[in-house]
């Protein structure tokens, strides 16, 4: 079996990063072994890989992963949508939108938390998976 180091995000109030197990053709999902011991079978187009996106995979109205706050000494990531891109003194794009699960009681009680975000670098966001590149 072969277990792929992936960043995995499942419903608006739980996230967790954990390896890709084997993907089932048929449930279009992936198996996922998280570090205590809980397993799940999760849909690919909720999975993100830990990776820095490229700056043309993200643009106004991209759904998107961004980093707001910490827990246990880790980024915690939301689900949000991008509103403005603007960019730096350097050329370098900026991101600004909206949490797509606000109001979450999750979301709006950890420290740090705001309904939107603003002007972060794309080291702080990640983008879903297609198919293709959820296999890849």
């Amino acid at each position: 079996m072969t277990w792929s180091p992936s960043f995995t995000f499942w419903s608006a109030a739980r996230e967790s990063a954990a390896p890709l197990g084997p993907f089932d053709k048929e449930t279009r999902c992936f198996h996922i072994l998280f570090d205590d011991g809980d397993e799940a079978d999760i849909e690919y187009s909720v999975i993100a890989k830990d990776v820095v996106p490229a700056a043309d995979e993200i643009g106004v109205g991209s759904r998107v992963l961004f980093a707001q706050g910490q827990w246990q000494g880790q980024p915690r990531w939301h689900e949000g949508v991008v509103e403005h891109v603007i960019y730096d003194a350097e050329g370098r794009p900026l991101y600004s939108g909206r949490h797509l699960h606000w109001g979450n009681l999750v979301h709006n009680s950890f420290r740090g938390a705001c309904e939107t975000f603003s002007d972060l670098p794309i080291d702080g966001l990640r983008v879903f998976s297609n198919i293709f590149a959820a296999l890849g």
